[in-house]
């Protein structure tokens, strides 16, 4: 049992489940669709052109986990202090990491995130598409029901939309450690206790069109993290990376 991967990559997985269950009226865009829409519009429909395609192909994806840890006592000795070690691996299917299931969670979060424009008039290059930039940050006053929720309440970042098609183009996003970590425990067996701090966390998903169709090209994200309690573990870097290969 891995309960802190668990919970790192439920936090990384969850920039991809700011999607509305509700589905939303096709809508035809144009240069200037995005002036006259809402944010929260714009977002929605662009997430349902992703969770509500029944023809979405299986994919095959190849995954990459590293893993650096912090070794204090090679830093005494004048030695990189980082230890680093890598594995690889293929997906067959959806989006997952680590076996979270990235479409499992679409739609879940939603009602934990209020957006905006970040500038109306702002277009952003993204991948080569003309992109309108929206801003994502968590709605104020939000419970801490599970223990991933004292992560994702403290997400921002932005989100890119093709100004013309209304497709998802990518997501960038980071958790607020600015004035401090983020603690929690998290009680393993329900009565364990695990210590978590965070110290830094990003994330990034980029999409792409394959037959017509939006899909997750790359979702990558990186966590800064240690923890005391049932498991001691050192200072550590984890990065993962899911990268779309190939379809049928």
């Amino acid at each position: 049992m891995k309960p802190l991967r668990t919970t790192a990559m439920i936090v990384i997985l969850a920039i991809i489940s700011l999607a509305s269950p509700t589905r939303a009226a096709d809508q035809a865009y144009t240069d200037q669709a995005y002036t006259t829409s809402s944010a929260d519009t714009l977002v929605k429909n662009a997430l349902n052109k992703i969770i509500l395609n029944q023809n979405r192909p299986r994919m095959i994806a190849n995954t990459r986990h590293e893993t650096n840890i912090y070794d204090p006592n090679a830093y005494h000795n004048n030695q990189n202090p980082w230890q680093t070690t890598v594995k690889n691996g293929v997906v067959v299917g959806y989006p997952k990491l680590e076996g979270l299931n990235a479409i499992s969670i679409y739609g879940a979060l939603v009602n934990k995130f209020e957006f905006s424009y970040e500038n109306r008039d702002q277009i952003k290059i993204v991948s080569d598409r003309e992109c309108v930039v929206i801003k994502f940050k968590p709605k104020s006053g939000l419970p801490v029901v599970t223990a991933s929720d004292n992560t994702l309440n403290r997400l921002t970042g932005y989100i890119y939309i093709d100004r013309k098609s209304g497709s998802m183009v990518a997501i960038n996003g980071w958790a607020d450690t600015s004035k401090e970590p983020i603690y929690f425990t998290y009680y393993v067996l329900g009565f364990l206790p695990l210590y978590v701090s965070i110290y830094t966390l990003d994330f990034w998903v980029d999409y792409t069109t394959v037959n017509g169709m939006d899909l997750e090209h790359y979702l990558g994200g990186t966590t800064e993290y240690k923890t005391s309690g049932i498991w001691n573990r050192p200072r550590r870097v984890e990065k993962h990376e899911y990268v779309f290969s190939n379809y049928r």
